[in-house]
């Protein structure tokens, strides 16, 4: 019998709360997309009230989570409209049409971006889209590539030195590819191996851009 959808209950710590019907089979990922259009903010973390971090390569249930749980989201600092776009741009890339594609390419990669925390999350996006996706990977790297040439370094705080954006890139790759064997014989890693045909595209696109070695 196939699972039945659920309602949930996310609320930031100031105490607005929205809620949310999603399916069961809905990755914690969508979940906190969604969570973030109701909240009208990013959302960087859906937490359980006991602080138990939700993976975002868990369904919701596979997270076993329950109709009416009550899920904490922290913010992340980076303008919900600059997200949106990006979404909406990394969407179009399912399109068969090689145009659409490359001015999908040029146009996220002439975001506005302010700071290294909205880059960050904006590589993590599209490395995202890359994994989930993989016959977008090439136009994905693209994406990654020019947004690196246009922001060689994002400034923080005033009177901070500034961040390189290879390093942030690179950091995303990282992080994404470390958490493969974080739980050998789980359902994450099992979901993430299902992504391995993305790493073998995003390894070789960026290979051959001289961006890891």
């Amino acid at each position: 019998m196939a699972a039945q959808p659920v309602w949930l209950e996310v609320a930031l710590l100031s105490g607005r709360t929205e809620t949310i019907h999603a399916e069961a089979g809905t990755y914690v990922r969508q979940l906190k997309l969604d969570a973030g259009q109701l909240l009208h903010v990013s959302v960087a973390t859906l937490s359980r009230p006991d602080g138990t971090l939700l993976e975002d390569m868990l369904t919701i249930e596979e997270a076993q989570l329950q109709p009416g749980e009550l899920l904490h989201a922290t913010a992340a600092n980076v303008r919900v409209e600059m997200e949106g776009e990006a979404l909406r741009l990394l969407k179009l890339l399912d399109t068969d049409e090689p145009a659409t594609i490359n001015d999908c390419v040029y146009q996220v990669a002439d975001l506005e971006v302010e700071g290294p925390e909205e880059l960050e999350h904006l590589f993590q996006l599209i490395l995202t889209k890359a994994l989930s996706a993989p016959q977008t990977a090439a136009a994905c790297t693209d994406m990654m590539c020019g947004l690196r040439e246009r922001y060689a370094e994002v400034f923080q705080e005033e009177g901070c030195r500034p961040v390189k954006s290879t390093r942030l890139l690179l950091n995303v790759v990282q992080f994404n590819y470390e958490k493969l064997f974080d739980d050998p014989n789980g359902s994450i890693a099992q979901q993430k191996r299902n992504w391995w045909s993305g790493w073998m595209q995003v390894f070789g696109h960026l290979l051959m851009r001289r961006l890891i070695a």
